[in-house]
């Protein structure tokens, strides 16, 4: 499929995009997924835009390749799995609010943008590699932040950042310069 337009529809039932492509472009903006969705191994070749969408049970995006992708202000009312997913361009959660999220063996290849997000449970980055800058610039971590086996290659922010619940750095790198400034632990 090479355009598809999703924006403002309501998915009721259980949706499988599994091994599915897209090409030029996917809009799923201000889209409600009622229950599980799946795109295991999925391939976004260009944008996607899940720009406010509600997923309100499972999401999985295990596996999948993504290029310039937007999830400003989406909410994963449920999990969500981004293990072992590859984001080559751009990655934007702007704003967005995770329940409980899985990063394991995921690659940030490009800049990616948390800022003001907030994660409603422990959060567990493990066997990360982040290429370029990362933004975490005023998120609230609304339970530990774990860090394990993560490579952060470009610039960090984590300015004015909430850790009410601590963080563990275990075996992570920061290669450039890192920035709590005004954060609170």
């Amino acid at each position: 499929l090479n355009r598809a337009n999703f924006s403002n529809l309501t998915f009721k039932e259980k949706i499988d995009f599994t091994l599915f492509k897209f090409g030029d472009y996917c809009l799923f903006e201000s889209t409600i997924f009622n229950s599980m969705v799946n795109f295991d191994t999925f391939v976004f070749d260009n944008t996607i835009n899940f720009k406010n969408a509600k997923f309100c049970q499972h999401v999985n995006f295990n596996s999948s390749k993504f290029k310039n992708v937007d999830f400003g202000n989406a909410e994963f009312k449920d999990s969500v799995d981004f293990r072992k997913v590859i984001f080559e361009g751009f990655v934007s959660f702007h704003d967005a609010v995770f329940k409980y999220v899985y990063f394991e063996s995921t690659k940030f290849l490009e800049y990616v943008d948390f800022q003001f997000s907030t994660f409603k449970s422990s959060i567990k980055f493990s066997d990360v590699v982040f290429n370029s800058t990362s933004n975490f610039n005023m998120v609230t971590f609304s339970g530990p932040l774990q860090l394990n086996k993560v490579e952060f290659l470009g610039d960090v922010v984590f300015k004015g950042a909430l850790f009410p619940y601590g963080t563990i750095f275990s075996n992570t790198l920061f290669k450039n310069e890192v920035n709590f400034e005004g954060g609170e632990w």
